[in-house]
């Protein structure tokens, strides 16, 4: 397809604020119901492979869709920013590493680099009055399952992240070595599954929410009895 790049630049000049923007665009032909082609716009320049006819075009944009010669319609059902496609797939990585670095490394000194100050725990309860910060009693928990537990492993099994959310499936394994929970070293292997959520801002963990199966880790370690 041809395009006339004076047409081009104002079609770009009304729908984007910069090129920084994606959309997904599906294209119709009005006159061809069956004919149609939806695909990821990451850049201005990739507008052109709609637009056809370079110096007779007629465009009609109504802040939703363009209309080209009556004939072609791009609209925007879904708009995405590309800046928040990265931000989510940043924020996962520096879970991934959090995970790595401090979880199965048994790195506490690197807490300090993925968590905020003000960071929120929101398994504690809220009126929990402490001389120690959310960060501070992390690393208390953090210190007795390495204690307890000194081959922790943490196995993730699914990450998914909108926005500024990272959402962690995980299973933590090991083996009891050390007093947990009151419990006295059985040498037993132990798994059980959590799933984190952690809202960062700024490459930070600022809050986290989370499920986590300590009942299955209580009936593995003895405290309770496992069902028939």
């Amino acid at each position: 397809m041809r395009l006339n790049y004076r047409t081009y630049d104002l079609i770009c000049q009304e729908m984007f604020n910069d090129d920084s923007t994606m959309f997904q665009y599906k294209a119709l032909r009005s006159h061809q119901e069956n004919a149609q082609l939806t695909m990821n716009i990451g850049s201005c320049e990739q507008l052109s492979g709609f637009l056809e006819q370079a110096s007779h075009t007629t465009i009609a944009y109504d802040g939703l869709s363009i209309a080209i010669n009556h004939s072609y319609t791009i609209v925007m059902p879904h708009p995405i920013i590309k800046g928040v496609e990265h931000m989510s797939e940043a924020n996962k990585a520096t879970v991934r590493r959090l995970i790595e670095e401090v979880q199965n490394r048994h790195d506490l000194a690197q807490m300090d680099a993925f968590f905020a100050p003000n960071f929120i725990n929101h398994l504690e309860a809220a009126d929990l009055s402490t001389e120690h910060t959310s960060v501070e009693r992390a690393k208390i928990t953090f210190r007795a399952m390495f204690a307890a537990f000194p081959d922790l492993h943490v196995t993730i099994q699914d990450q998914v992240a909108e926005g500024d959310k990272v959402v962690t499936h995980k299973l933590f394994q090991g083996t009891h070595h050390g007093t947990f929970m009151g419990v006295a070293p059985t040498g037993r292997q132990i798994a059980f599954a959590v799933i984190d959520i952690l809202r960062l801002d700024n490459d930070k963990v600022v809050e986290h929410w989370a499920i986590q199966d300590r009942l299955a880790l209580m009936q593995q370690l003895g405290m309770l009895p496992v069902p028939e």
